[in-house]
């Protein structure tokens, strides 16, 4: 299952109101919506999440340098090209925008490897429980 394309389109949503932190206010959230493509046919996605719409450019210009190295590599090969992403920004640092582009295509892979198996992630990485326990406290919403 190789990948074929990298597509991405950004979508902005209104909060209606400003939303404001000590450091600033913004108006909007913006999403970096990745798509990676297989010679299967399978689709898989992810996204990156800013408040306002400032760093989009920069985001997708670093997504571009990654092209490379996702397409023609087998979608499953999740480590290997976590490997190679992390030789490649060796002298970037592998924090900031570098860590949100990296992270975003390695969600789209497992969503790929996940359909390519006809399997929810949580079992491809061994999960096993069919239903997991309920716990509440404090009553507090209860009438």
């Amino acid at each position: 299952m190789k990948i074929t394309d990298l597509r991405h389109e950004t979508l902005s949503v209104p909060t209606g109101t400003a939303v404001s932190a000590s450091i600033g206010s913004f108006d909007a959230v913006s999403y970096l919506v990745i798509t990676l493509h297989t010679d299967d046919g399978l689709a898989g996605s992810s996204h990156i999440q800013v408040p306002g719409r400032f760093g989009l450019a920069a985001l997708r210009a670093l997504l571009e340098d990654f092209r490379g190295l996702v397409i023609g590599r087998d979608a499953r090969d999740t480590a290997g090209f976590a490997q190679l992403a992390w030789q490649r920004a060796f002298w970037l640092g592998q924090s900031g925008l570098w860590a949100f582009v990296s992270s975003a295509l390695d969600v789209a892979m497992w969503d790929l490897a996940g359909q390519a198996a006809g399997q929810p992630l949580y079992r491809l990485w061994g999960g096993q429980r069919d239903a997991v326990g309920v716990y509440g406290s404090g009553r507090m919403w209860l009438a």
